[in-house]
């Protein structure tokens, strides 16, 4: 087999090989340096370089680096995920330039990692600056899961990007910057963790204002003259012209089923002399209807107003949405929607007159007998028709939430770090509903007959709840909390809300429940 000295050259390939290499690539001037060493001793802070040998360790840097390279101080690499896997085989820690990583990273089992590395000198020494790790999209910029070999990230900024631009959704809008799941022994040590600001929730739609299609037949008609009799009072004999009392109002919304109809007013009397009480037609003197039904008043007796028709039912209200936070993640708190309001009853007809009065032509007193009696009766005037139903308008969805560390089922430490957040999501707003239409009026009373029943008015549309605003929780944690040492949790403010807002319709108070956004150092789930 040929051999080849230090420094000889391969001319077919270009490519410089070391002498006295091993297959870990340790003595090669391209290799990274060191011996592999435990997990345990690898998540010990590393030593300052010594007689200008560079620290042990898998080197990157994203502005010198290449995935091709070597993870040498002279090659190294350029993401962190190529360094983390060449330092899982080899069994070195990485050493990281104090440069800006961008997308999420997943930790492996067992490898540590340094992030504050000056890469200008050589060999690489600690510096003030920090690696920046920083994600993209809603994904956390480091996730672990299923750790059991001491691992050790230090000395990082490790931030969650900004969602505010796009609404959120049960699966997106939440910043996180630290995901850890099912893990132990893992340190996060001089590090800064910021989550980003959450996305806010999306707004309702106010409702619309109903209305009566053909206003002008929502009104009752006014009591008149029932008919007109010339009697014979020496014989009481009638001769009657008859006219029934008037038909009540009638109600079109434009939304929703219209307003129970008015009933009709009742028909007067008339003078018989042959009657036991000289009238005829009390039965009919009842204003309609008879009996009163779930659309219409009942009607009045003889000469009396019929009876107003009842308001419409309120909407049922919506609520505010409450968020919520478990082992699967962080889900918005949406809005629940209202209902409609119920149409207004319509008024019952007013009773017809149940006396007659003489017409005098000309006026004067009225003739007596043997003299002709010229008389007339009044109708009751009919009900107004029931008013329209308020609408309800559709809820707000609610915000994200903004979460430093969110660390579930695992025994794991923060050690001289600070975990920041940013704001929380807008809550998505919610409406009142708007009122019911007015029922109509019933119509007016003549000289004898009585006034029909006014209208109920619509009942008021239910409340639409407004989303919860999102949450800004520095440290959320599922089991025992971690161990915080010199930690600091400094947690961002809540998601904006909205003040109570109230309405009153008649007897009715609608109340629209404020929301205030959270701002927590830490949660417990």
């Amino acid at each position: 087999m040929q051999k080849f000295t230090c420094g000889a050259l391969v001319s077919l390939f270009s490519v410089a090989i070391a002498c006295g290499a091993n297959e870990l690539g340790e003595g090669r001037e391209d290799a990274p340096p060191g011996q592999p060493a435990s997990p345990a001793d690898n998540a010990q802070a590393p030593p300052d370089p010594v007689d200008g040998k560079p620290v042990p360790g898998v080197y990157v840097s994203r502005s010198k680096g290449s995935d091709d390279g070597t993870g040498s101080t002279a090659r190294p690499l350029q993401t962190l995920k190529a360094a983390f896997a060449l330092a899982k085989q080899q069994g070195l820690r990485v050493i990281a330039c104090a440069e800006t990583y961008e997308g999420s990273v997943e930790l492996v089992d067992g490898v540590s990692a340094y992030g504050y590395y000056d890469c200008n000198v050589e060999p690489w020494k600690r510096g003030g600056a920090r690696a920046k790790i920083t994600s993209t999209g809603a994904t956390p910029a480091v996730i672990a899961k299923g750790l059991t070999l001491p691992t050790r990230i230090e000395g990082f900024e490790i931030v969650a990007t900004d969602l505010d631009g796009e609404p959120a959704t049960a699966t997106s809008g939440t910043s996180v910057a630290v995901d850890v799941r099912d893990s132990r022994g893992l340190v996060f040590g001089e590090s800064l963790i910021r989550a980003g600001k959450a996305a806010p929730g999306i707004d309702g739609e106010a409702p619309a204002v109903n209305a009566q299609l053909t206003p002008a037949a929502v009104a009752g008609t006014a009591a008149k003259p029932q008919g007109e009799a010339t009697c014979v009072l020496s014989i009481n004999n009638c001769a009657t012209k008859l006219w029934p009392g008037p038909a009540g109002g009638t109600s079109q919304c434009a939304v929703g089923p219209g307003g129970g109809a008015g009933g009709a007013g009742g028909a007067g009397t008339w003078y018989n002399g042959n009657q036991p009480n000289y009238y005829t037609n009390p039965p009919g003197t009842r204003g309609l209807p008879l009996a009163a039904t779930t659309t219409t008043a009942v009607g009045g007796e003889g000469g009396l107003e019929g009876t107003n028709g009842a308001r419409g039912t309120a909407g049922a209200d919506g609520q505010n949405g409450v968020w919520t936070l478990g082992p699967a993640g962080f889900v918005p708190g949406n809005g629940t929607g209202g209902s409609n309001g119920g149409a207004g009853q319509g008024g019952g007809g007013g009773g017809g007159s149940m006396f007659h009065r003489c017409i005098v032509p000309n006026g004067g007193q009225c003739p007596t007998p043997p003299q002709n009696e010229h008389t007339t009766s009044d109708t009751g005037g009919s009900g107004g028709a029931g008013g329209c139903p308020g609408l309800t308008g559709t809820p707000g969805t609610g915000g994200g939430a903004s979460i430093g560390a969110f660390v579930v089922s695992s025994d794991i430490s923060f050690e001289r770090t600070r975990i920041e957040t940013s704001l929380g999501g807008r809550a998505g707003r919610g409406f009142l509903g708007t009122p019911g239409t007015p029922g109509g009026a019933g119509g007016p009373a003549a000289y004898w007959g009585a006034k029909g029943g006014n209208g109920g008015d619509g009942g008021p549309g239910g409340v639409s709840g407004h989303g919860a605003p999102g949450p800004s929780i520095a440290l959320a944690h599922s089991g025992a909390p971690p161990k915080l040492v010199d930690a600091e949790l400094v947690p961002g403010s809540g998601g904006e809300g909205y003040p109570e807002e109230t309405q009153t319709s008649g007897a009715v108070v609608k109340v629209l429940p404020a929301v205030v956004g959270e701002s927590k150092a830490m949660h417990a789930f």
